[in-house]
């Protein structure tokens, strides 16, 4: 037997891992996130892309926020704004990126569950509703998965069966029961973990075999064959992985291959022979990071045969620990957060950390996964998982044990018996949807027909005044890049024509990604986290008091009379050229008999003017909202009225075009000494937002903090990354009181 090791990637693709400031946000409040891009086979953060496409989706399915966002080096950080309009109910936020997102079916969308409360003494019962809507759902069927180890039940040999039991929403119920040989008890069944568990089985010839529930259901066993081939984990330590290959009903031997792989790297594959059974040691060296583990055997024609999930190497995480200056803090007092990484050696880690510390009621169970679930199951097995940082917790003593029993049950070939990624592209031959650059293309115009053009120039402006420009190719086509998007980051991109020829009109196209993000969304599976919500949840103290006999307001609305105010410059610019450009009439004045200036608005009335004026005198462009004499009128005073013009009617007047940008950047709050003396209301629930602390060399950081007029139990969320394939979570719990 030997043993070849393989390093070569077959995919090269990326996945984004979103880390929320909190799970529950109030309408009106503001949400900080965190994205790191991180290569799939390695887990290091890659520099594949450089602009993050975020949007949230409503209840209803409906997009209430679709923006983009710089990436620089694997990481993008921004602020989203909560609206007054959003609903209360549960949210989802993707993320998109070039070399994350393709025209790829087998490519899962796994986004990242937020609420929205008008309060926060309404979580409870907004969470209750939520769990009663899934009980709902799942009351109505019962499923109940049964699947041998390595793929099927052979006759006469040994074999595992593991099984998953859960309702119509997905989630977990426990089972117990009995298999039955011929109509008699041969094997016990019973649930170990969310539905989970196995039992041991040897199919006879010529037998019956059904599973019996306690609860009355009966089913039928897979299909059992007379002669094949089975594999199995029969042993795992840190040296290497035991795998079991037995066979029956073969004639002489046959020459077979046992080939693992993880992430779509080849680690080691084994040539063997297998004449009735045989046990390979898949040595542990070859297998360099965390994670499953896919261990595929295939005949001597190359075709698979069975396949086992294995999770490998838990111990190689970035080991984070946090601590807290105090157990118990005072109402706005400061504080400090001490955090140490180290790698799983012990040795100190330079690393990069999002930190967050916020009140406990704002971090939601339904929402529940970290950097490691997701990354290491979450984007590698198909289905939704119930609570899947569970598995990740070193709390739970039997997590190892029921992550085996997760891969037996929903493991999914992401990169085995398939051809590379992008099977189904269409496009170019890597399926990308998205492009890191804003795309478009100058065209000239004649009777409606698009005409052939040469290079030419092309101006883009931004909405504080800032302009480039720029040239097309031979055929129109021009592209902003990243630093141009980042430099006019805040607001919209408006660009122009510079040519123009007489007789022809030379308008700009976008090539817009709205189109492309959903056309691949449909041909993909949606899958998220599930969570059973504990029956108690308890009550949310939500009034905040100062002591000095004022209490905190959740909620402030400020209406102000309809006025319509261009709140970018440009398009305020724009506006004003447009009035002097169209006025409505001129002014020009005269001194009454008492000696006093009037002010006369002449073509506003149609033929009220004086024949002995003219346009430019002092003054001669009428104000919107003033008050004018008439010339010749009965009455001798008007409001003027200057010609209103919609954002789109300005454009075309300009032949101009817009298109979003980057998405503004704006810094987490934070009160500093003087805030602090001041005797107002404090009543922040997050306490620290810094989405990039960096570990010094050995490997430690220090954040301080402040905390608010809220009190209760608070939260401290660490979670980030060595850069290179180490990934590491950690939380504690603090008490701020009165």
């Amino acid at each position: 037997m030997s043993y070849i090791s393989d390093t070569v990637s077959i995919e090269n693709h990326d996945l984004i891992y979103l880390l929320p400031s909190k799970d529950v946000y109030e309408v009106g409040e503001d949400m900080w996130f965190k994205a790191w891009l991180l290569d799939r086979s390695s887990l290091g953060l890659s520099g594949r892309s450089r602009t993050l496409y975020l949007r949230i989706y409503s209840p209803g399915d409906s997009i209430v926020w679709d923006e983009m966002y710089p990436i620089k080096d694997g990481r993008a950080d921004g602020h989203v704004y909560v609206g007054e309009g959003w609903k209360e109910g549960e949210y989802r936020m993707e993320a998109y990126a070039k070399s994350s997102f393709h025209n790829d079916s087998t490519e899962a969308l796994h986004p990242r569950k937020i609420i929205v409360v008008d309060r926060i003494a309404q979580i409870d019962s907004l969470t209750r509703a939520l769990s009663a809507a899934d009980s709902i759902a799942g009351a109505k069927s019962f499923r109940l998965d049964l699947l041998p180890e390595g793929g099927y039940l052979v006759r006469g040999l040994t074999c595992r069966v593991a099984f998953k039991a859960t309702d119509r929403a997905g989630m977990p119920v426990d089972v117990t029961g009995a298999v039955t040989e011929d109509g008699k008890p041969v094997a016990d069944v019973r649930s170990t973990h969310d539905g989970m568990g196995y039992f041991y089985l040897r199919p006879a010839s010529g037998k019956e075999y059904r599973l019996k529930l306690s609860s009355g259901e009966e089913y039928c066993l897979p299909e059992i064959k007379d002669n094949g081939t089975v594999m199995s984990l029969t042993g795992q330590n840190d040296r290497f992985i035991g795998i079991t290959v037995r066979r029956a009903g073969g004639i002489g031997p046959e020459s077979m291959t046992l080939s693992a792989k993880m992430r779509g790297v080849t680690c080691c594959t084994a040539e063997i022979s297998v004449s009735d059974s045989v046990r390979v040691n898949l040595p542990m060296r070859y297998f360099p990071r965390q994670g499953i583990a896919e261990v595929t055997l295939s005949d001597g024609e190359g075709r698979p045969v069975a396949e086992r999930l294995v999770y490998v190497n838990p111990q190689r995480k970035l080991n984070i620990s946090v601590k807290t200056d105090k157990d118990r803090y005072g109402r706005v007092s400061h504080g400090k957060l001490s955090v140490h990484a180290e790698d799983e050696d012990g040795k100190p880690v330079q690393a990069e950390l999002c930190v967050a510390i916020l009140d406990k009621w704002y971090k939601n169970d339904r929402a529940r996964e970290t950097i490691l679930s997701h990354c290491m199951l979450s984007e590698q097995v198909r289905g939704n998982i119930h609570n899947p940082a569970y598995y990740f917790d070193e709390g739970n003593t039997d997590r190892m044990q029921a992550l085996d029993l997760l891969l037996m049950t929903q493991g999914w070939r992401r990169f085995t018996w398939m051809d590379s990624v992008g099977g189904d592209a269409a496009g170019d031959e890597n399926g990308e949807v998205l492009s890191d650059c804003i795309t478009g293309r100058s065209v000239i115009k004649r009777n409606r027909k698009k005409k052939e053009i040469e290079e030419q120039p092309v101006k883009i402006l931004s909405h504080d005044g800032k302009t480039k420009m720029l040239w097309t190719d031979s055929d129109g086509n021009f592209i902003i890049h990243p630093d141009v998007l980042d430099e006019f980051r805040g607001g919209y991109i408006y660009i122009s024509p510079l040519m123009k020829a007489e007789g022809l009109k030379t308008e700009i196209e976008i090539d817009s990604p709205v189109e492309r993000i959903d056309g691949a969304r449909r041909n993909k599976e949606m899958f998220m986290p599930l969570f059973r919500q504990p029956e108690e949840i308890g009550e949310k103290d939500y009034e905040i008091s100062t002591g000095l006999g004022a209490y905190a307001l959740r909620g402030v609305t400020v209406k102000a009379n309809k006025k319509k105010i261009f709140t970018d410059k440009m398009m305020g610019r724009l506006d004003s050229l447009a009035k002097i450009q169209d006025v409505g009439g001129w002014l020009c004045r005269h001194k009454d008999v008492f000696g006093d200036w009037r002010y006369y608005i002449n073509d506003y009335i149609l033929g009220k003017s004086h024949t002995f004026c003219w346009p430019g005198l002092p003054d001669s462009i009428p104000q919107d909202g003033g008050i004018y004499y008439i010339p010749h009128s009965k009455k001798m005073k008007t409001i003027y009225i200057a010609p209103k013009f919609s954002e789109k009617e300005l454009m075309r007047r300009n032949n101009i075009l817009r298109t979003k940008g980057y998405y503004a950047k704006r810094e987490f709050y934070q009160p500093d000494d003087n805030d602090l003396r001041m005797n107002v209301v404090d009543p922040r629930n997050t306490l620290l937002w810094s989405p990039s602390v960096i570990t010094d060399e050995k490997g430690n950081a220090e954040i301080p903090f402040v905390t608010s007029d809220d009190t209760g139990t608070f939260l401290g969320i660490v979670e980030g990354t060595n850069g290179f394939g180490l990934l590491g979570s950690k939380q504690i719990e603090f008490i701020v009181q009165k």
